[in-house]
């Protein structure tokens, strides 16, 4: 799949802001949109830079100090996706998909053991297609080694093909150990 392809199924519009933009409107529009990132472009239209949420956590923890007076609670999520260690693959992809979310927190026991991130399942989808590129290209490189066995073996198979042995065959003794 190329990066055309997945552009043609992407539903999100590009979002972008000049140079000189707020932070706080930064995030609104981030938030309104519901984009984990923005483009920054210049006023000629060229591209300078990107801003991530990550961008914005690292600004908020350096530079914003109301937020030191704000609790977890105030700003965490309480309706939050879960999943289990029987879960698959697939199941999770697809969850991740039509939630938004790119954090499962895995329960076991009635308690989170571990956190699987749709980089996670990236990577593992990554690893399942290495393997199977590494596969075909084994079946491909015994094809050729048939294809050169059968086209330098074919002398000797016609020798001992049905008509070859009935030919030979009605050679006298001699002749057939010879031959």
């Amino acid at each position: 799949m190329t990066v055309t392809s997945i552009l043609m199924n992407k539903h999100l519009p590009l979002v972008s802001v000049s140079p000189t933009a707020r932070v706080e409107s930064v995030i609104e529009l981030m938030k309104k949109n519901g984009a984990g990132s923005v483009v920054v472009v210049g006023d000629c239209g060229q591209f300078e830079g990107m801003i991530t949420e990550r961008d914005i956590f690292k600004a908020i923890d350096t530079r914003l100090s109301v937020v030191q007076s704000l609790l977890a609670k105030d700003i965490m999520s309480s309706r939050v996706e879960t999943c289990t260690v029987d879960d698959s693959e697939a199941s999770l992809m697809e969850r991740m998909v039509e939630t938004g979310v790119q954090h499962l927190p895995v329960v076991s026991g009635g308690e989170v053991i571990a956190v699987v991130s749709i980089g996670d399942l990236v990577e593992v989808r990554v690893r399942k297609i290495r393997t199977m590129l590494q596969e075909i290209e084994d079946v491909l490189h015994i094809e050729k080694h048939l294809e050169y066995f059968t086209r330098n073996l074919k002398p000797f198979m016609l020798l001992n093909s049905p008509s070859a042995l009935k030919q030979n065959s009605s050679l006298p003794r001699e002749q057939r150990q010879a031959g």
